[in-house]
């Protein structure tokens, strides 16, 4: 069933895994390799359904955009027409692009300032917090 969007954008590799993976889970099933992790989880049932709300919400928002940026950087969008490039999209990012290495544009020049920005917002947080953590606290005197 997923793979028929991939037919319709003509994106024939992809579609391919996609039946591929659904074969070789088919086959799995057919062969019983898939029984130790059914007994698994019913097993651990319990276990699964507190990880369950924090799991799904994290395949939803992180995992999934994730995968889906990851192919469609394989493909090039012009006028509603998707052409597969492979790993060019991915080379012209990390090459700069032909910008020089203090243009904003540049992916080195983004990563750089990025770093920075996460490395100083470590230091205050943990700063401040260890700072905070760490001061007397004025108690009130008990009455």
């Amino acid at each position: 069933m997923i793979a028929i969007p991939c037919v319709l954008w003509q994106a024939w590799i992809a579609a391919t895994l996609i039946v591929l993976l659904a074969g070789a889970v088919a086959l799995a099933q057919r062969a019983r390799y898939t029984d130790p992790l059914a007994r698994g989880i019913r097993a651990h049932r319990v276990a699964l359904g507190f990880l369950a709300p924090a799991a799904i919400p994290m395949v939803v928002l992180v995992a999934t955009p994730f995968v889906i940026g990851l192919v469609l950087g394989f493909y090039d969008h012009h006028h509603g027409t998707w052409v597969y490039v492979g790993l060019h999209n991915f080379g012209e990012i990390l090459s700069g692009g032909g910008r020089a290495l203090d243009d904003p544009l540049n992916f080195w020049f983004i990563f750089g300032v990025t770093v920075l920005w996460t490395i100083a917002n470590v230091v205050f947080h943990v700063t401040i917090g260890v700072t905070l953590a760490a001061a007397p606290v004025a108690h009130v005197a008990a009455r």
